[in-house]
């Protein structure tokens, strides 16, 4: 469940991630008091086993039951919380109706069980951002400029811009994010590590791949990752 949201009386709006990758807009009838239909699984982040139907070929769907299998992100802590809304949020900007790709959900159910069992928010935020990148073939190849094609291995870094993909020092775009040797390398290792096993990030690390990450995620979507905002202001008042 990656939205629900409210309309008139009890009637509810949702969006669902389905296993194959696929969007879902449906129609809720008295979604925030039917307790047999929906047994409190409209919650963003609620892992269900839905059902819905058309009226007519080409409708709007509407949901007719909804099982919980695992229960929303709790709201506290607040920073874990965010980060599932980071998560879902970067989801629900990424997928289509109509466009099938089951990794889109594997990658956002296995990261929000992470979150509930420990791992690392920072690590796995990043993890996450830089899969949805690769999944919606954003993230270039980072081994060599896409300019010059010198390498970018043997401990160099690398600027990160959108729509130009991955450069050199030299031939860095206006704009673009640095990536240091080791941040670089991290975002290497990203590609076979696993989300329950990721070690905490450095901050001289962490910070400059939230911004190369970001600003290729709004690139992407054109839309403000306005959850990731909350989870930034909090962790600035908390410092």
């Amino acid at each position: 469940m990656l939205e629900v949201r409210p309309r008139e009386d009890a009637d509810r709006g949702v969006t669902l991630l389905l296993g194959s990758g696929e969007l879902v807009v449906a129609h809720a009838p008295a979604g925030a008091r039917s307790r047999r239909r929906f047994g409190g699984a409209l919650e963003p982040g609620a892992r269900v086993r839905a059902r819905w139907t058309h009226a007519r070929q080409g409708s709007r769907a509407v949901l007719t039951e909804a099982e919980p299998q695992r229960p929303a992100p709790a709201p506290d802590p607040l920073e874990r919380y965010y980060a599932a809304c980071h998560l879902l949020e970067m989801a629900r900007n990424i997928s289509q109706e109509g466009l099938v790709d089951p990794r889109v959900f594997r990658l956002v159910d296995r990261c929000i069980e992470a979150l509930g069992t420990g791992a690392p928010v920072d690590a796995l935020l990043r993890y996450a951002e830089a899969w949805m990148l690769r999944l919606a073939g954003v993230l270039p190849p980072l081994d060599a400029c896409e300019v010059c094609g010198r390498s970018l291995g043997g401990g160099a870094g690398l600027h990160l811009a959108p729509e130009v993909g991955a450069r050199c020092r030299e031939h860095r775009a206006p704009g673009s994010a640095a990536l240091g040797p080791e941040a670089t390398a991290w975002l290497r290792r990203s590609r076979t590590a696993s989300p329950d096993r990721l070690e905490a990030l450095e901050e001289d690390v962490d910070e400059p791949l939230r911004r190369a990450l970001e600003s290729l995620l709004i690139a992407l979507t054109g839309r403000r990752l306005r959850a990731l905002e909350a989870l930034t202001r909090l962790g600035r008042e908390r410092s």
